[in-house]
């Protein structure tokens, strides 16, 4: 049987590798659940299964709303819900962290030393999504900056600039003067470099695009785009200027540097509940705070094998947090599991199981903030095992006995341990349980599938 699924698993990635995988494919996950094996599965990128209210009369019809109820797709009907209108997590695809993104004359920008934008110019692709940014007749720096909401870590701005008139550009991310670099439109040369890694190229219709890393980007620190005259230190960049010459800019886009693979370079934000989703995975996003859905009780007493496939990212390693956990409590109950990102006050992913005794499996290092497909395999006997996988790979097992018994009669917990404690501060984009083992062909599938919606490797 092993070699049978070995040659199973090797024909699978070799037709995946010819044909690939198709995001709106559900024959995988649904093949899971074809010989009545009890289990659920909730996919927030399909918005028909998701409603604001927990009783389904108000269906959710765009990002940024919240989500009362999540139906179940397995065919089992184990429907996720919150009562509690102020505890329901919301569903979103934000990935680019500033706003206004086409329309540099709003107000957000704050405006310093620069005459209104003017819009309509031709931009890197050819359409009229550009703005010429003049400086006025003062003597002054003259530059634009946005305040974007977001957390101390790796950060990617992109922009697409070229002179109209003014060769230099001044960018400076991070707001504590450490992290800046001046542009040459011209020649595309990178001068005054601190604190970032920055490349710039000559793209489409003579702009440049500039690529700017910074190491650790500070909360609440602001975005600044500065027009300068010569190539010098941004805190020197004072001149009078003509009042007509300036740069053409478009596309900013600032997002956490590891934030998915394979997304789209730039994604347009009007404000935090209007942005473009074209490409960009949806998510339903936990606060960490007091968001949580839950089910009626789910009978998985008939079996002691279980599958758990989660496509996961987690925003904080201050404690323990629940992605999903079978009963109020793992400690507490037994015939259960939890599926946790951290396991603790570490950079940490842990699946645990529990017959009548409970074994964990903690795999580092995995820091947040950080994206991840996730794949718990459970069996309390015969044999005992207990594995986790990250990202297609195996990362930790055990075989350690978790006692005896089948998993039992009890909710499923999501985002929060019985909607009480063990808050989870991040995204949770696919999950899918299954009262099952899951061989090694299903286990393939499932993750590469996962991985389409999370776009995670």
């Amino acid at each position: 049987m092993k070699y049978i699924l070995t040659v199973l698993a090797f024909l699978s990635i070799n037709i995946s590798a010819q044909f690939g995988f198709n995001k709106d494919d559900e024959s995988n996950p649904k093949e899971l659940f074809a010989n009545g094996e009890q289990g659920v599965w909730y996919d927030p990128s399909d918005l028909s299964t998701l409603f604001i209210d927990s009783a389904g009369a108000t269906p959710v019809t765009n990002v940024e709303q919240p989500v009362g109820l999540m139906l179940d797709k397995s065919g089992r009907g184990n429907h996720a819900k919150t009562t509690a209108t102020t505890k329901r997590p919301y569903l979103s695809a934000r990935y680019n962290l500033l706003t206004w993104t086409e329309d540099f004359s709003n107000a957000a920008w704050g405006s310093f030393s620069m005459l209104s934008p003017v819009a309509g110019q031709s931009d890197a692709f050819g359409t009229n999504k550009a703005y010429k940014l003049v400086p006025d007749t003062s003597n002054a720096q003259h530059r634009i900056q946005l305040i974007p909401t977001t957390i101390a870590a790796s950060h990617t701005f992109i922009i697409y600039a070229k002179s109209a008139g003014y060769n230099y550009l001044g960018l400076r991310v991070g707001g504590d003067g450490t992290s800046v670099c001046c542009v040459n439109l011209s020649t595309q040369a990178i001068t005054q470099v601190t604190g970032v890694t920055a490349t710039a190229i000559l793209a489409d219709n003579n702009y440049t695009k500039i690529t700017i890393i910074v190491p650790n980007y500070i909360s609440g620190a602001y975005l600044r785009i500065n027009i300068m005259s010569a190539d010098m230190i941004l805190s020197s960049s004072v001149f009078k200027a003509d009042g007509t010459s300036g740069i053409i800019i478009c596309f900013p886009d600032l997002r956490v540097s590891n934030d998915g693979v394979g997304l789209p370079a730039y994604q347009r934000v009007t404000s935090s509940t209007d942005y473009d989703v074209v490409g960009f995975p949806k998510y339903l996003k936990f606060d960490g705070i007091d968001d949580y859905l839950v089910t009626n009780s789910i009978n998985f007493s008939s079996t002691d094998k279980m599958s758990v496939f989660a496509g996961v990212r987690k925003l904080s390693d201050i404690g323990q947090s629940t992605v999903a956990e079978l009963s109020s409590s793992i400690a507490s109950n037994n015939g259960a599991f939890l599926l946790s990102a951290p396991n603790s006050a570490a950079a940490n992913f842990n699946f645990s199981s529990k017959g009548t005794t409970q074994v964990n499996d903690s795999v580092a290092t995995y820091t947040s903030p950080i994206t991840n497909t996730i794949t718990g395999i459970a069996s309390i006997s015969s044999p005992a095992l207990n594995s986790i996988r990250i990202n297609g790979a195996q990362a930790g097992t055990s075989s350690s006995s978790q006692g005896t018994g089948n998993f039992s009669n009890n909710p499923i917990y999501i985002g929060m341990r019985a909607g009480t404690s063990a808050k989870f501060s991040g995204r949770l984009y696919q999950l899918i349980i299954r009262g099952a083992l899951s061989n090694d062909y299903q286990i393939y599938n499932t993750e590469q599938f996962i991985n389409l919606k999370t776009n995670a490797f």
